[in-house]
Protein backbone atom coordinates (compact mmCIF):
# COMPACT_ATOMS: atom_id res chain seq x y z
CA UNK A 1 0.00 0.00 0.00
CA UNK A 2 1.32 3.71 -0.84
CA UNK A 3 0.64 6.65 0.50
CA UNK A 4 -2.03 7.78 -1.79
CA UNK A 5 -3.95 4.15 -1.76
CA UNK A 6 -3.73 4.78 2.07
CA UNK A 7 -5.25 8.76 1.74
CA UNK A 8 -7.95 7.23 -0.09
CA UNK A 9 -8.97 4.70 2.07
CA UNK A 10 -9.11 6.87 5.11
CA UNK A 11 -11.30 9.32 3.22
CA UNK A 12 -13.62 6.00 2.56
CA UNK A 13 -13.29 5.65 5.86
CA UNK A 14 -14.88 9.09 7.22
CA UNK A 15 -17.35 8.84 4.53
CA UNK A 16 -18.65 5.72 6.16
CA UNK A 17 -18.35 6.78 9.80
CA UNK A 18 -20.77 9.67 8.56
CA UNK A 19 -22.95 7.51 6.79
CA UNK A 20 -23.06 5.28 10.52
CA UNK A 21 -23.62 8.32 12.37
CA UNK A 22 -27.23 8.95 9.50
CA UNK A 23 -28.15 5.40 10.85
CA UNK A 24 -27.51 5.98 14.23
CA UNK A 25 -29.55 9.12 14.07
CA UNK A 26 -32.33 7.43 12.42
CA UNK A 27 -32.41 4.68 14.59
CA UNK A 28 -33.01 6.53 17.52
CA UNK A 29 -35.76 8.33 15.76
CA UNK A 30 -37.34 5.01 14.66
CA UNK A 31 -36.72 3.88 18.68
CA UNK A 32 -38.66 7.11 20.10
CA UNK A 33 -41.65 6.18 17.42
CA UNK A 34 -41.71 2.77 18.85
CA UNK A 35 -41.80 3.61 22.44
CA UNK A 36 -44.19 6.18 21.83
CA UNK A 37 -46.45 3.77 19.85
CA UNK A 38 -46.13 1.32 22.94
CA UNK A 39 -46.87 4.45 25.33
CA UNK A 40 -50.25 4.52 22.94
CA UNK A 41 -51.09 1.14 23.10
CA UNK A 42 -50.89 1.31 26.81
CA UNK A 43 -53.43 3.13 27.07
CA UNK A 44 -56.34 0.37 25.85
CA UNK A 45 -57.64 -1.40 29.40
CA UNK A 46 -57.15 -4.64 27.71
CA UNK A 47 -53.66 -3.85 26.59
CA UNK A 48 -50.95 -6.51 27.89
CA UNK A 49 -47.19 -6.29 27.89
CA UNK A 50 -47.24 -10.51 26.31
CA UNK A 51 -48.44 -9.10 23.41
CA UNK A 52 -47.00 -5.99 22.52
CA UNK A 53 -43.39 -6.93 23.14
CA UNK A 54 -43.11 -9.31 20.28
CA UNK A 55 -44.84 -6.62 17.86
CA UNK A 56 -42.69 -4.31 19.27
CA UNK A 57 -39.38 -7.14 19.32
CA UNK A 58 -38.62 -5.88 22.71
CA UNK A 59 -38.44 -8.18 26.10
CA UNK A 60 -41.20 -7.94 28.50
CA UNK A 61 -39.35 -6.05 30.55
CA UNK A 62 -38.43 -3.69 27.76
CA UNK A 63 -41.88 -2.74 26.95
CA UNK A 64 -42.51 -2.82 30.94
CA UNK A 65 -40.08 -0.10 31.61
CA UNK A 66 -41.51 1.97 28.71
CA UNK A 67 -45.08 1.93 29.77
CA UNK A 68 -44.87 0.59 33.86
CA UNK A 69 -48.76 0.09 33.51
CA UNK A 70 -48.70 -3.01 31.65
CA UNK A 71 -46.73 -4.74 34.17
CA UNK A 72 -48.06 -8.01 34.71
CA UNK A 73 -50.42 -8.39 38.05
CA UNK A 74 -48.06 -11.31 39.50
CA UNK A 75 -45.43 -8.36 39.35
CA UNK A 76 -47.29 -5.95 40.84
CA UNK A 77 -49.63 -7.77 43.98
CA UNK A 78 -49.21 -6.30 47.13
CA UNK A 79 -47.55 -9.08 49.25
CA UNK A 80 -51.05 -8.95 50.87
CA UNK A 81 -52.55 -9.84 47.71
CA UNK A 82 -50.64 -12.92 46.44
CA UNK A 83 -52.48 -16.03 46.69
CA UNK A 84 -48.62 -18.18 47.03
CA UNK A 85 -47.89 -19.50 50.48
CA UNK A 86 -46.83 -17.89 53.08
CA UNK A 87 -42.77 -19.29 53.92
CA UNK A 88 -43.05 -20.66 57.10
CA UNK A 89 -40.37 -19.76 59.44
CA UNK A 90 -37.53 -21.90 60.32
CA UNK A 91 -37.64 -24.61 62.60
CA UNK A 92 -35.80 -23.78 65.63
CA UNK A 93 -34.12 -26.42 67.19
CA UNK A 94 -33.46 -26.28 71.21
CA UNK A 95 -30.35 -28.81 71.99
CA UNK A 96 -30.73 -32.26 73.27
CA UNK A 97 -29.41 -32.69 76.81
CA UNK A 98 -28.55 -35.82 76.43
CA UNK A 99 -27.16 -35.27 72.89
CA UNK A 100 -22.89 -35.21 73.18
CA UNK A 101 -21.56 -31.85 73.21
CA UNK A 102 -18.56 -31.04 71.21
CA UNK A 103 -16.01 -28.90 72.63
CA UNK A 104 -15.49 -25.42 70.87
CA UNK A 105 -12.66 -25.04 68.60
CA UNK A 106 -9.28 -24.21 70.04
CA UNK A 107 -7.32 -21.14 68.98
CA UNK A 108 -5.15 -22.32 65.98
CA UNK A 109 -2.18 -20.67 67.46
CA UNK A 110 -1.14 -17.87 70.36
CA UNK A 111 -0.41 -14.35 69.14
CA UNK A 112 3.09 -13.69 68.50
CA UNK A 113 5.04 -10.76 68.65
CA UNK A 114 6.89 -8.94 66.17
CA UNK A 115 9.95 -10.95 67.13
CA UNK A 116 8.19 -14.43 66.83
CA UNK A 117 8.04 -14.64 70.38
CA UNK A 118 4.47 -15.40 71.67
CA UNK A 119 2.80 -12.60 73.20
Amino acid sequence: MDAKTYTAQLADLRALRDDIKKAQAALVKLETERARRISVLAVYEKAKAERIAPAAGLSLADVVAIAPVLAPDRLTATPSETTSPAVPAPETRTPDPAAPQTPAPAAAEPPTTATGAPA
